[in-house]
């Protein structure tokens, strides 16, 4: 992709977050050959705000088109959502990106 979703995001973002992918090598292939995508598009901070939405991170979806999230204060659902980033994480299927 030609966007940098990291730059795009500020540098404030980029020094402090830790972001991770989903490497294409290690994606299931379906039937035809098409490899799985990360449709998640979430954020988490301290285990106690959780924004999703259903922007892909990407210079349409950040300038262009109109799109929707929510933000979660508290509750079990951001710390939920942490927990299964961790199981990804130390499972190797998310790795972090290098910056």
């Amino acid at each position: 992709m030609g966007y940098d979703t990291v730059r795009a995001l500020g540098e404030e973002v980029a020094q402090q977050a830790e972001i991770y992918l989903w490497p294409p090598a290690k994606r299931p292939v379906g039937p035809s050959g098409k490899p799985g995508a990360l449709h998640a598009k979430c954020a988490v901070a301290d285990q106690t705000f959780l924004f999703l939405s259903s922007a892909n991170l990407t210079d349409y979806a950040m300038k262009r088109n109109i799109e929707l999230g929510v933000l979660v204060q508290g509750g079990a659902l951001p710390a939920q959502v942490t927990t299964q980033f961790g199981r990804l994480i130390q499972s190797g299927v998310l790795e972090r990106l290098g910056r």
